[in-house]
This record gives C-alpha cells, sequence and structure tokens, in this order.
C-alpha cells in the first residue's frame, strides 16, 4: 500500500508569495493618494464649517466680517474674532506637505480697525496637496461660492477678493 503525501509544493508555495507581494505593491503605491485626497476632504469640511460661523458672525453684527485685509491664519480668527477655542487646524497644520506650507487662511475687505467688523466680503482659503498643481487652493467666498482655483499669487486674495482663477 502507497502512502499519499499532502501538502504544498514548492514552486505552489513561491507562487502565493509572489501574488500576495504584487498585490501588497499595488495596494502601497495608492494609500499615500488616498491620504492626501482624503485630508484634502478634510480641509473642504474643516473650511465650511469656519463659513458657518463667519455667517454666525455676522448676522449677531449687521451683516458685517472682521476686517483683516492680508491673510491671517484661521486659528487667529477663531480665537481672536470668533470666539472659538477649538478652531479646526489643517490636518498638516505648519508642514511643508501641501507644496507650501498648510494651513487655513482669512481675508476680508474692511476699512476699519483690524478685527473691526466693518468687511462685506472675505475668502477663506487654503492650500490642496493632492493635485501635482503647487499652487491649487480650496476657496470659499463670502458670497456662497467655493471652488478649487489655481492661484500664482496668494496676495491676490487679500482684500476678500474671491479670484476668478
Amino acid at each position: 500500500m502507497e502512502q499519499q503525501k499532502s501538502g504544498y509544493t514548492l514552486v505552489e508555495l513561491l507562487m502565493v508569495i509572489m501574488v500576495i507581494g504584487v498585490m501588497a505593491g499595488f495596494g502601497l503605491t495608492k494609500y499615500p493618494g488616498v491620504q492626501k485626497s482624503s485630508r484634502d476632504t478634510n480641509r473642504r469640511s474643516d473650511l465650511k464649517q469656519i463659513q458657518t460661523a463667519l455667517e454666525n458672525y455676522a448676522n449677531i453684527k449687521g451683516g458685517f466680517y472682521p476686517s483683516r485685509n492680508s491673510g491671517v491664519l484661521v486659528s487667529t480668527l477663531c480665537t481672536t474674532y470668533l470666539g472659538i477655542n477649538n478652531c479646526p487646524p489643517d490636518p498638516h497644520s505648519g508642514r511643508n506637505d501641501c507644496h507650501g506650507v498648510c494651513d487655513y487662511y482669512f481675508s476680508s475687505n474692511g476699512s476699519c480697525a483690524v478685527g473691526s467688523p466693518c468687511a462685506s466680503q472675505y475668502v477663506l482659503y487654503a492650500r490642496l496637496e493632492k493635485n501635482s498643481n503647487t499652487n491649487l487652493f480650496v476657496v470659499y467666498c463670502s458670497n456662497g461660492e467655493s471652488k478649487d482655483v489655481v492661484v500664482n499669487d496668494i496676495t491676490l486674495f487679500g482684500g476678500g477678493t474671491c479670484t476668478n482663477g
């Protein structure tokens, strides 16, 4: 009587290991792009929340926004003018992962004292990291628009101008 051996041959085991390695390689190459896209989605959500807070501020202040003619960090806007202690930071706040520093910014067109409620328009903006274009920003405007724009000079956002990029 002949005894049957059960198990896998060396070739079969090597083939399984190779297939698993190829699948893992595909997963690892896609993972960083998915993370960047997720952080960009988070940026959009955070700016929308801040926009809602600004609209609430304007409702209280007779329809006006805080005056800031040049870009200021949204964290300053939240704590100093909006009275929000836990303003959401950029997922990579202060790091250079966004083809520049990752942060949220605010600018408005008021001509009164800095921070006083006299601005009639504003812009919130943040640099995105997913796209290979180093000058791609997500922009939220006081007129309700939100869009992605390519801007070579962020001073275009000064005075609350919502560019037509």
